[in-house]
């Protein structure tokens, strides 16, 4: 019976740690989503002066030499699999 309960005890321990960890991720969603939105409002209150130089307007500041891809944009993607 007694090991019973130290298995009951570490599933609800695991259980804690592994509800911490998705809270966490849906922080960084929540975060991510308040700069996507933040971009958003930018592009439409003026969507010619946004779109017209991207670098500079829009939150891309440094694009990857190999690609066009702004490594911003990369590194977002990259940390929303992780997340997922």
């Amino acid at each position: 019976m007694r090991k019973l309960l130290k298995l009951e005890e570490s599933l609800v321990t695991s259980l804690g740690q592994y509800i911490k960890l998705h809270e966490q991720k849906i922080e960084f969603l929540h975060r991510q989503r308040d700069l996507l939105e933040k971009e958003l409002k930018k592009g439409l209150k003026d969507d010619i002066e946004y779109s017209s130089n991207p670098l500079e307007t829009n939150g891309f500041t440094s694009v990857d030499k190999n690609s066009a891809v702004p490594v911003n944009l990369i590194q977002r993607f990259k940390l929303l699999k992780e997340a997922a």
